[in-house]
């Protein structure tokens, strides 16, 4: 059974007299606060030693001194003991709080300025352009060649493929003649122009001599260098041909769309703007002229001069009026009647 009150404590005082456990139990007299010692506890049927279990090893004395707290007592154990309800563990409280935050801003209250403004480093871009860039390209390039291109060749000279060194004897490797006659120029890889890389098909001039000319295919099918007969000269206009476009024409190769064989007195005005000056005198006018002490005579009707004309035994040439004509030589002074080149040899065969 349990005592209570003043009761309980007149009790407790008298069994701690009687038995000198309880007093070990109260912790008076007791040699050690840690450990509970010698607790028995008297069994009424048994009347047998007991251990008496032990929840702490605080003692009843440390509890009230230290406490300052009631202590509940088991009556039916001479050994005192602290039962759980007394025994409340420390609950630690959360964690405590870290220095206290700066005293809160009234209303209306301001900030202090700092020392000085923070400096912010200059960022901005250049100036953006006029416009944005072009679109990209919808495709990337093709892709490099896996070797090298070979290395670039010259540029290619449109006056100087038509020469006889570029020919050679047809049906054979052998170098052209160089007599009156055919030879035949070849493609170089069978792919290109016979006559030179890009050359289109034509007739062109030997810009060195003016007894040769080149007719060209315009494709890989091989091409002909001419020399024509012995005092004939390649005229590029004979029959009122046009040059060829771009470099392959006037003062380029001086190609045309055809020509002819000619005398060099015969040479049209344009078949002599070509290198290296071809043909006879040009004309100063279209008058007749006579020449060679008025038995002969040529015109430059044209703006040519044409061939040269002989007159009949006993006549002179007579260059009054438009045409002029032959006539007796008791009629007429070739000296004077002809502004005195009547009696100049004639300028040319």
């Amino acid at each position: 059974m349990k005592i209570t009150s003043s009761l309980s404590t007149v009790l407790l005082v008298l069994v701690s007299m009687m038995i000198p456990g309880v007093s070990a139990a109260w912790g008076w007299g007791s040699s050690t606060t840690d450990e509970v010692k010698n607790e028995v506890e008297i069994n009424d049927d048994t009347a047998s030693v007991v251990t008496p279990t032990v929840v702490n090893s605080r003692t009843l004395q440390s509890i009230i001194d230290k406490e300052k707290r009631f202590v509940v007592y088991n009556s039916r154990r001479l050994t005192g003991e602290c039962l759980p309800i007394c025994s409340e563990e420390n609950v630690p409280t959360a964690e405590r709080t870290k220095s206290p935050t700066n005293s809160p801003i009234s209303e209306g209250q301001e900030f202090p300025p700092t020392d000085s403004p923070t400096i912010i480093e200059n960022t901005e871009t250049g100036d953006p352009t006029d416009t944005p860039t072009k679109n990209p390209t919808a495709l990337p390039t093709a892709k490099p060649s896996k070797k090298p291109t070979q290395p670039p060749t010259k540029p290619f000279d449109p006056g100087s493929f038509c020469r006889m060194e570029n020919s050679v004897a047809w049906g054979s490797d052998s170098e052209c003649s160089g007599k009156p006659g055919s030879c035949q120029m070849r493609s170089i890889d069978g792919k290109q122009s016979s006559c030179g890389p890009g050359v289109p098909a034509g007739f062109y001039p030997d810009l060195t001599r003016c007894d040769a000319y080149c007719k060209c295919t315009g494709t890989s099918a091989p091409s002909e260098y001419e020399i024509i007969l012995p005092e004939l000269e390649w005229d590029t206009h004979q029959q009122n041909n046009v040059y060829l476009d771009g470099v392959w024409g006037e003062d380029g190769a001086w190609g045309t769309d055809g020509g002819g064989p000619t005398w060099d007195w015969q040479m049209s005005i344009k078949g002599r703007d070509r290198p290296p000056n071809c043909g006879g005198p040009a004309c100063a006018d279209k008058n007749y002229h006579a020449c060679n002490g008025c038995t002969q005579f040529y015109n430059c009707v044209t703006g040519s001069a044409s061939s040269l004309s002989s007159c009949a035994g006993g006549t002179l040439f007579n260059a009054k009026g438009k045409n002029g004509y032959c006539d007796f030589a008791s009629n007429m002074d070739c000296g004077e009647d002809n502004n005195g080149e009547g009696m100049l040899p004639c300028p040319f065969k």
